[in-house]
């Protein structure tokens, strides 16, 4: 890794009152300089309508993974001190993009792990729009907080996954970095318009707790549904289409991974089976928007989001701030780090994952039967009746249950209750069984349809019908 050190220019940033207090504030009304219509009108002034907002980087075989550390940052305000800022390049990451990205260090540093807030810009934005937009950095630096705020390939990048994979470098290098700072269950995100989208969709596709699971997020009038995006604002639809592959019609998988929530554009009733948001019940989120931003279908999708969200039983803040415009500026930051600070990351027991890739999905590693479709998988670990029910299953070869990490014993009789929904049975996978079971039953008759493997510990049922059954290891 390269690593140079040099001094940066100065970024601008909403000045505190004197004595280091930002209030919180919500005004009450915004005269833009142009009507609002579409997301097109809200990019930085300057930007060229018809460029992604980055240049493509070219990847050579055999190029370094590169970095360009450019500090400090003066920025505009005194704490008893300035908190440190990196302006972080990485390069050759193997997406076609390089990654700009802020990361803000605490004034204080040491007694323990401390909360990331995780920023996700607005549409036709950079890395910096917390700074130029927001209080966010002054409210990190306040509490004693890491602020990060990522470019995600693009400057109108709509969740896509070649921006998400650059701000999984951008997590990967700034844990590293701060070797151990960044408390793992105390990450949070917030977003606005297509950032909004962003946030919650980054939160509900990352769900393994060794990454950046998100322990709470805020979505201020987020573009949760792509496929309603592309329904109401022409001029954006060239990017969206140039992410998805195609049109909602055409490629509705490419936009349904990068939104929260697929909803019917006449009854606004959602899709469970293809909306991601089914990822979060467990995560508290904040949900807020304007009364009277001009971009009403933003608005419309906030409230479809909202009301899925609570009819799957969500723990959900919701708010409709009496505010004229589509701005930053109609969300409290200081509301919403207060909503966030009370959290930390709870792993739940049960639930339903709707994967659109294998991989890590809260306590189950998932192998798929086919790529470019979703996974879904019904699942619910009792630590009481030492049982695991894993059911309803959809696209699924193979399934890996971390037992022991969820609190099972595999030491004492286990119980695994399995059921297909789409026809295909699936083999299950048990770590953390030091030795081989004596007996292993299924639906109550001994059966030799599953391994043992000395050396990892892993015990695998191979079931051969998607029908229900239950099976028991006896130890």
């Amino acid at each position: 890794m390269i690593l140079t050190l040099v001094l940066a220019v100065l970024l601008q940033v909403p000045a505190s009152p004197a004595g280091g207090s930002a209030p919180g504030r919500v005004p009450t009304q915004a005269g833009p300089e142009r009507p609002i219509t579409s997301l097109a009108d809200t990019a930085e002034p300057g930007d060229d309508p018809h460029s992604l907002g980055a240049l493509p980087m070219t990847i050579l075989p055999g190029q370094p993974f590169g970095v360009t550390v450019v500090a400090p940052v003066s920025i505009g305000w005194q704490l008893g001190g300035r908190p440190d800022v990196l302006d972080v390049v990485l390069t050759g990451l193997g997406t076609g993009y390089q990654e700009q990205f802020y990361l803000q260090l605490p004034l204080k540093q040491g007694g323990g792990p401390v909360p990331l807030l995780m920023l996700f810009h607005k549409y036709g934005s950079k890395a910096n729009d917390g700074y130029l937009h927001t209080t966010f950095p002054y409210e990190c630096a306040r509490r004693g907080w890491f602020y990060l705020s990522s470019l995600g390939a693009t400057k109108k990048s709509f969740s896509c996954l070649p921006g998400q994979a650059n701000r999984e470098a951008v997590w990967d290098w700034v844990m590293a970095f701060t070797g151990g700072a960044i408390d793992p269950e105390r990450q949070y995100g917030v977003g606005f318009s297509m950032g909004g989208g962003s946030v919650v969709n980054w939160a509900a596709r990352h769900q393994d707790p060794s990454g950046p699971m998100l322990a709470a997020a805020v979505n201020h009038t987020g573009g949760v549904a792509l496929e309603d995006t592309w329904l109401h604002d022409a001029p954006v639809r060239t990017f969206l289409e140039f992410w998805a592959g195609g049109t909602p019609t055409s490629a509705p998988f490419g936009y349904q991974r990068s939104s929260a929530v697929s909803f019917d554009p006449v009854s606004l009733a959602p899709d469970a089976s293809v909306s991601m948001g089914v990822n979060l019940v467990h995560m508290p989120l904040y949900v807020v928007h304007a009364s009277a931003d001009p971009l009403g279908y933003l608005v419309t999708q906030t409230k479809v989001f909202k009301d899925f969200m609570l009819s799957l039983g969500g723990t959900l803040l919701y708010e409709e701030v009496p505010f004229l415009g589509h701005e930053w500026s109609s969300l409290d930051e200081r509301a919403a780090c207060d909503f966030l600070s009370g959290t930390k990351r709870a792993l739940p027991l049960s639930g339903t994952t709707l994967a659109d890739a294998g991989g890590r999905w809260v306590w189950c590693d998932l192998e798929q039967d086919a790529g470019g479709a979703f996974t879904r998988l019904a699942w619910a670990l009792d630590p009481v009746a030492n049982r695991v029910e894993l059911g309803a299953s959809e696209n699924l070869k193979r399934v890996s249950v971390d037992v022991v990490g969820a609190g099972l014993d595999p030491a004492v009789p286990l119980e695994v209750g399995l059921a297909a929904a789409d026809g295909s049975a699936e083999t299950v996978a048990l770590p953390g069984f030091t030795a081989s079971p004596t007996v292993v039953l299924r639906d109550g008759l001994a059966t030799l349809a599953w391994t043992w493997d000395p050396v990892s510990g892993v015990l695998e049922l191979q079931e051969s019908d998607p029908s229900p059954h239950l099976w028991r290891i006896e130890p």
